[in-house]
C-alpha cells in the first residue's frame, strides 16, 4: 500500500491489471490519516497541489503544466481495446543511431492498421554491419526498398547512402521537414506525433506491448509556441522505439493508394510466406484510382 505517485512504475501497472478486483482509498477512509493529515497538506503543499492529490485523495500525479502527447490510461485502452485488425501492404520505418551513440537502431512495421517493433538492437560500432542486419531483416519479411524509410534527419541521409551502396533504395522521411497543417503545427514530426497519439486514444490502431517504448511514448513532452504545437527537444536519451512507431504511422498519408482488408484468423504477421496483401501488392504496379478498382478482388477496401 503507498500513495499511487506518478501513472508508471510497477504499482501503476498492477492497478491496471484487470485480473485484480481494485479499490481507491482516501486519507478520510485511514484512521492514521483522516482529516487532520489531510488540513496539514492542504496547510503546507495546497489543496490543489500534487501531493495533496496523491497522498489525501489518491490520484494519480501528474503535473498539469507538462504537457505530454500521450498518457498511459490512453495507451492502456488502445492495448486493451477490441480493435478490429485489418492488414495491408508492409511498410517498414527506420530510426538509425549513429553506430557508437549507445542508442538503439529500430526497425518498426506497419501492416495495415497493425504497428510492431520488429528490431531494436544497439550497434557495434560499424555501420555497414548495421545496415547488413537491417536489410537482413526486411529481406525476411518480404519487405521492398520503395516502401522503406528511414529518418533522415541526423545519420539518417548518411545510413541512406549505405543502404543505396548495397542496391535498397530506400526512402527519406524528415521530422523537420514542413507539415502537412503548417499552420497547426511547428514540423511534421510535431504533427506525426499528435496524430499518433490521436490514434492511439481512438483505439484505431494496435500496438505492441514493449515497457521501453511505453515509457518513450509517455516521456514526450510538446508545447504550444506561437500558435503552433512544437516537441520539446530530445534529451541525450532518444526515444528510439517511439521514435519509429510514430514515424510508419504517418507513411500511410504518404502513400498515394494503400489496400486493406480484414485480417484473417490463421494470417500471422511473422508467417514465412507472403500474405494475400503482399501477395497482390507485388502483382499491381502503381497506378491511378481507377486502375485499381478495375483489378481489385472481391470483399476489398480501398482508402487513402
Amino acid at each position: 500500500m503507498s500513495s499511487p505517485g506518478a501513472p508508471t512504475g510497477g504499482f501503476y501497472e498492477v492497478c491496471q491489471d484487470q485480473r485484480f478486483e481494485h479499490f481507491i482509498v482516501t486519507a478520510f477512509q485511514c484512521p492514521h490519516l483522516g482529516q487532520a493529515k489531510a488540513d496539514e497538506i492542504a496547510s503546507a503543499k495546497g489543496r490543489d497541489s500534487l501531493l495533496y492529490k496523491s497522498m489525501i485523495l489518491a490520484e494519480w500525479m501528474a503535473d498539469p503544466n507538462q504537457l505530454f502527447c500521450l498518457t498511459r490510461r490512453a495507451i492502456d485502452r488502445c492495448l486493451q481495446a477490441p480493435t478490429q485488425v485489418m492488414v495491408g501492404g508492409l511498410i517498414a520505418g527506420i530510426d538509425i543511431a549513429h553506430a557508437e551513440s549507445g542508442n538503439e537502431n529500430v526497425l518498426a512495421i506497419k501492416h495495415g492498421n497493425v504497428l510492431e517493433l520488429d528490431t531494436c538492437f544497439v550497434g557495434d560500432g560499424n555501420a555497414n554491419v548495421i545496415v547488413d542486419k537491417l536489410i537482413s531483416r526486411l529481406d525476411r519479411r518480404r519487405i521492398r526498398p520503395e516502401s522503406v524509410w528511414i529518418d533522415a534527419d541526423g545519420m539518417g541521409s548518411i545510413y541512406a547512402d549505405i543502404f543505396r551502396a548495397k542496391g535498397w533504395q530506400i526512402n527519406l522521411w524528415s521530422g523537420q521537414a514542413k507539415a502537412a497543417d503548417s499552420a497547426f503545427y511547428f514540423n511534421r514530426s510535431s504533427e506525426a506525433w499528435m496524430s499518433f497519439a490521436r490514434c492511439v486514444e481512438n483505439c484505431t490502431i494496435k500496438i505492441p506491448y514493449d515497457v521501453e517504448m511505453i515509457r518513450q511514448l509517455t516521456a514526450r513532452e510538446y508545447k504550444v509556441e506561437k500558435g503552433r504545437i512544437k516537441l520539446v527537444p530530445k534529451d541525450h536519451h532518444s526515444p528510439d522505439r517511439a521514435d519509429a512507431l510514430v514515424m510508419v504511422n504517418s507513411i500511410r498519408a504518404m502513400q498515394s493508394i494503400q489496400a486493406m482488408e480484414p485480417m484473417s484468423a490463421h494470417e500471422s504477421l511473422s508467417h514465412p510466406e507472403p500474405s494475400l496483401s503482399e501477395r497482390f501488392n507485388s502483382g499491381v504496379s502503381r497506378g491511378t484510382f481507377n486502375e485499381y478498382l478495375d483489378i481489385l478482388p472481391s470483399g476489398w477496401n480501398v482508402g487513402i
